[in-house]
């Protein structure tokens, strides 16, 4: 996608320009302020989010005053295509964000919580529709897919999900999943409880 490329980076360099001139001037900061009544927010290294959300609150703002504190500042004035952009950009990455925001919490993030989250992830990704950025959202449910592809066929993960309260069963979306779950489940139990009644330093009797 050439095409969106440059708009990425077209878009993406005027916001940068704003977020520098009212990030590091006095004047320019009280400039955004009274156009905006808020002040833009500026992406760090030290947040994984940072960049959806400061590109987030520009989009929070009308075109014509963004585009008026960009004449204040001497800087070019984003276009339509360029603000439309921006936009889809934000609707395409906050289901990410958001799935990075409950795994990266550090109170109620267990093992039990990656598969659904990943799942619920895919799921909503894959319902946008956009129009300028095209298939990026396959695009990022295949880089998804790749990086996790160990978890997302993992019996290990479907488990430790169904154990957790928050979710037990509801996250799965076939019932098929769900018996399948309630038999690895219940067969994890019966081994379990096997092995706990053996008597040490013996071994449980095969099968016929």
């Amino acid at each position: 996608m050439p095409g969106i490329k440059a708009v990425y980076r077209s878009a993406t360099s005027k916001c940068t320009a704003l977020w520098n001139k009212a990030s590091r001037s006095t004047v320019a900061a009280e400039t955004v302020d009274e156009v905006l009544e808020r002040k833009l927010l500026v992406p760090c290294t030290t947040r994984w989010n940072s960049f959806y959300d400061a590109v987030a609150r520009v989009c929070e703002f009308p075109i014509a005053q963004l585009n008026t504190i960009s004449y204040n500042f001497g800087l070019k004035a984003i276009t339509d295509r360029e603000y439309q952009f921006l936009k889809e950009y934000c609707t395409v990455m906050k289901p990410l964000t958001v799935a990075l925001d409950i795994l990266l919490g550090e109170d109620n993030c267990f093992y039990g919580t990656l598969l659904p989250t990943l799942e619920t992830l895919i799921s909503k990704t894959l319902d946008l529709k956009t129009g300028l950025l095209g298939d990026l959202p396959e695009a990022v449910v295949k880089a998804i897919k790749n990086r996790f592809a160990q978890v997302l066929e993992s019996e290990t993960a479907v488990l430790a999900a169904v154990t957790l309260p928050r979710f037990k069963l509801r996250w799965l979306r076939t019932q098929e999943r769900k018996d399948n779950a309630k038999a690895s489940l219940l067969a994890e139990c019966r081994k379990s409880a096997q092995d706990e009644d053996q008597p040490t330093g013996t071994k449980a009797p095969t099968q016929p």
